[in-house]
């Protein structure tokens, strides 16, 4: 019998991409049949998404066959495009059952490349009494499946404020995954 195996086990997709295809190739041709069950695994990448939104691909199985005197066939996986800004993410394509040929190498790894640009980052101006709080929100235009920082720092405003009337400061701040905003507070000062 000769070996049955995925060909280049890692393979890379754009996420715009409809399909990725994998080739399963016989070592040398036979003079029967060789047959193979397949099925998508997730590994990082997922089918179902989160609560069914931001599928990656579209799971599935079946039977194949590398004809008598033949020594490839390919399997097709649709590649879904969505507008998550995430990282790269990958499945596998396993191969079972394997029949009137050798198990060689039975998992393939797709790895899907994110195309989606970050999401882009508001502040929204905030009016306080001397002494009190400001507490700015800084909110994402979509979530992301990323951490995102946002570097900030104070200046004076329009409205005649100086450095002493506020703490200042510079800094970084990260916006979780899956998370839309995040705040922080500024101390002002009440002059007497």
């Amino acid at each position: 019998h000769q070996r049955v195996d995925i060909v280049n086990t890692d393979l890379t997709s754009a996420e715009a991409t409809t399909a990725a295809t994998r080739t399963v190739s016989l070592s040398e041709s036979i003079p029967q049949d060789a047959t193979f069950d397949w099925a998508t695994a997730d590994n990082t990448a997922n089918f179902n998404g989160f609560g069914g939104i931001n599928k990656d691909y579209t799971q599935a199985s079946g039977t194949l066959t590398i004809a008598a005197g033949t020594t490839t066939t390919t399997i097709d996986i649709n590649i879904l495009d969505e507008t998550i800004d995430e990282p790269d993410q990958s499945f596998y394509v396993n191969l079972t059952n394997v029949y009137n040929a050798i198990a060689g190498d039975l998992q393939g790894e797709i790895t899907i490349t994110d195309e989606d640009p970050p999401p882009t980052v508001s502040i929204v101006d905030v009016t306080v009494s001397e002494g009190d709080t400001a507490t700015f929100t800084m909110t994402l235009s979509e979530y992301s499946e990323k951490e995102i920082t946002v570097d900030w720092t104070t200046s004076e405003g329009s409205e005649g404020s100086s450095p002493g009337d506020y703490a200042g400061g510079t800094g970084s701040l990260t916006i979780p995954v899956q998370t839309p905003s995040i705040t922080h507070d500024i101390t002002t000062v009440e002059n007497v």
